[in-house]
This record gives C-alpha cells, structure tokens and sequence, in this order.
C-alpha cells in the first residue's frame, strides 16, 4: 500500500486524468485505476518517489487539475517528472493498456540457448580475455545490496 490517503488519490485521479484523459478506445488514467491499484504498484517498485508525490499532491488539492498540470509543468520540473512518471508508470501497467498498443504481442519471449550455441560465441576467441581473467569481485557499496533486490 502506497500510503496515500482518499483525498490524495482523489486529487491524483484529477491530475491523472488531466494527463491522460482516454479516448479512441483508450482508457484514461482513472479507468486504467491509476489513483488505486497502479499507484500502489508504481510506489512498491519506486518508495523513493512517494514523498515527492505527496508533496505535489497536497499542493494542489482542491484546484483545477488541468491548470496545476500546466502550473507544475512551468514552474515545478521536480513535482511535474515525478507526477507524470508515476501516472505513466500505473497506466502502462495496466494489462487492457499494454494489450491495446500492443505490448503483450512485443514482449520478448523466453529463447534458451541451443545445447551447442555456445561453440559459436566462442569460435573467434572473442571472450578469452574475460575467461582468462578469471572472477572479478567487487563489494557492494553499503545500502546498495538492498535497492538492487527491490
């Protein structure tokens, strides 16, 4: 759960939809559930962009969404990136929206290596340097090990 209150999923929905309104048989943002579901998601994936959100959120409460789309776009670059890839984010998310431009048939699928292939990458001597070096390690920076599992 994002952590985001009805108000601020209310005040989304508008800002959302401002962005993404639908239409030619596109959902818009509020359809695709984007305040709901998607944001949940979008901030599970990217906690780092909740607090930013919220801020933008809580700015705007109450006004007219398509002039605080304008508004954030002219004179908040910070608010409006972090507003538009969450809305983005949700909304490309969302199955009947990748479905409908066509997402699912472009996803790359799952091709294992032939038993041999690899004779052929080998052939020309091209990764002998990297066999011939042998293991590489590196430490982790610290706290970096737990952003790189999530």
């Amino acid at each position: 759960m994002s952590g985001l209150d009805a108000t601020q999923r209310e005040t989304l929905g508008g800002l959302a939809d401002a962005l993404i309104p639908g239409g030619e048989g596109m959902l818009s943002a509020t359809e695709a559930d984007v305040p709901g579901k998607w944001v949940d998601r979008v901030l599970g994936v990217r906690p780092d962009l909740a607090a930013e959100l919220v801020r933008v959120l809580d700015g705007v409460a109450g006004r007219d969404a398509r002039e605080e789309v304008r508004r954030l776009r002219a004179d908040d670059a910070s608010g409006f990136g972090t507003l538009t890839l969450v809305v983005s984010g949700g909304y490309f998310m969302h199955p009947r929206v990748r479905k409908s431009l066509g997402y699912e048939a472009a996803a790359p699928k799952r091709q294992p290596a032939f038993p041999d292939e690899s004779d052929f990458y080998l052939a020309d001597g091209l990764v002998e340097a990297v066999v011939g070096r042998g293991p590489i390690y590196r430490a982790v920076p610290d706290g970096a090990a737990g952003r790189a599992a999530s």
